[in-house]
């Protein structure tokens, strides 16, 4: 944290170039590869192409994440975050193994 008490950690992602490129920060990447379902079942579009509800009244640039079954569909977002004690702790006591890399980020359609 800095001194003013917010994070130094930003990402922002609009999709305006139809893909996880970010604005601010890091990238998304999809959690299964380029060639994996997740990229062959994102879609980038608006949300009058989606035919859902524009954001603030306007038509906004958006990608479609797709609900499925599988748990291998999702996103991985490189934070910068590390780890603080507390989370290594209640970490260790659910699981005798520990990842401290990317985590995926998974959404499900609503």
């Amino acid at each position: 944290m800095s001194a003013g008490g917010e994070s130094p950690v930003a990402g922002q992602w609009d999709f305006q170039a139809g893909n996880l490129e970010a604005t601010v920060g890091e990238d998304l990447e999809y959690f299964d590869g380029t060639t994996g379902q997740t990229a062959s079942k994102t879609q980038f579009g608006t949300t009058t192409s989606f035919g859902i509800a524009d954001i603030n009244g306007r038509p906004a640039t958006v990608m479609y994440v797709p609900g499925d079954a599988n748990n291998q569909i999702g996103y991985i977002m490189r934070h910068g975050i590390a780890l603080t004690a507390a989370a290594v702790a209640s970490t260790s006591t659910r699981s005798s193994t520990m990842s401290t890399g990317p985590r995926p980020v998974r959404r499900r359609r609503l």
